[in-house]
């Protein structure tokens, strides 16, 4: 859902504007490469970090926390 966002997508809108049967206007959004977190460590390429999760991430670290914290009280 980020890598949408990032390239100017609203999944969410989209579907709302469609559930209220509104026409779509298909502008703003850019192609782009967005790669998750850890497929931009991986890379070792400093503009796969730019464009990737992390600058979102590390904005906000909760939910990333909220999921560690999901894996271990799943077990």
């Amino acid at each position: 859902m980020i890598g949408s966002l990032y390239a100017g997508v609203n999944f969410p809108g989209l579907m709302i504007s469609r559930a209220n049967h509104k026409e779509i206007n298909f502008e703003g959004y850019q192609k782009t490469k967005f790669y998750l977190a850890k497929a931009a460590l991986q890379s070792k390429s400093f503009s796969a970090l730019k464009t990737s999760s992390w600058p979102y991430i590390l904005k906000d670290p909760l939910p990333e926390i909220a999921k560690i914290i999901g894996k271990f009280k799943s077990r």
